[in-house]
């Protein structure tokens, strides 16, 4: 049977750790280490990207300022949930 998915429920839930914390085996801290591994590489990746395509125009404290950096994450993101999805948290 398919979970219903449920921002809310879950993260009110996340919000509670001491049920989950401890154990980091848990559904919990599993789909939070492989959402945190996917979103870094997808940011260190970008950052990257646009460092070399700019070359000493690059700066470094306007990067997340630009409005298309946004939109390169999210892209980015998106493109690594394609190869599959993080595990369920409950």
């Amino acid at each position: 049977m398919k979970q219903k998915l449920d921002l809310n429920h879950d993260l009110s839930k996340l919000a509670k750790p001491n049920n989950w914390i401890t154990d980091s085996k848990s559904n919990p801290c599993s789909a939070l280490a492989k959402a945190f591994e996917i979103a870094s590489k997808v940011i260190i990746q970008q950052y990257e990207s646009r460092e070399k395509s700019l070359g000493e125009a690059f700066k470094h404290r306007n990067w997340f300022r630009d409005a298309a950096t946004l939109d390169d994450i999210r892209s980015g993101l998106g493109l690594a949930l394609e190869f599959g999805t993080t595990p369920r948290i409950w």
